[in-house]
């Protein structure tokens, strides 16, 4: 899950979406999307410890946009 912590972690949501689309035949709009991945990113979890210490400052990048883009 390391494109979590990515700075062009938006250019992945679009391919998880795509996915999403194709093999399960979900289509969600914009918002409701949104709210599915933040859940996932707010949730997600790991054991490993560089996740933990260094990629974890990463990942709330993605999740304080996504609570922006949220609250509009």
């Amino acid at each position: 899950m390391y494109h979590f912590t990515k700075p062009d972690y938006s250019k992945y949501e679009q391919r998880l979406r795509e996915e999403f689309d194709t093999f399960f035949g979900k289509t969600y709009m914009d918002k409701e999307f949104n709210e599915i991945n933040y859940d996932l990113l707010k949730n997600h979890s790991t054991v490993r410890i560089i996740e933990k210490t260094v990629l974890q400052q990463f990942k709330e990048v993605n999740i304080k946009r996504l609570e922006i883009m949220l609250t509009q």
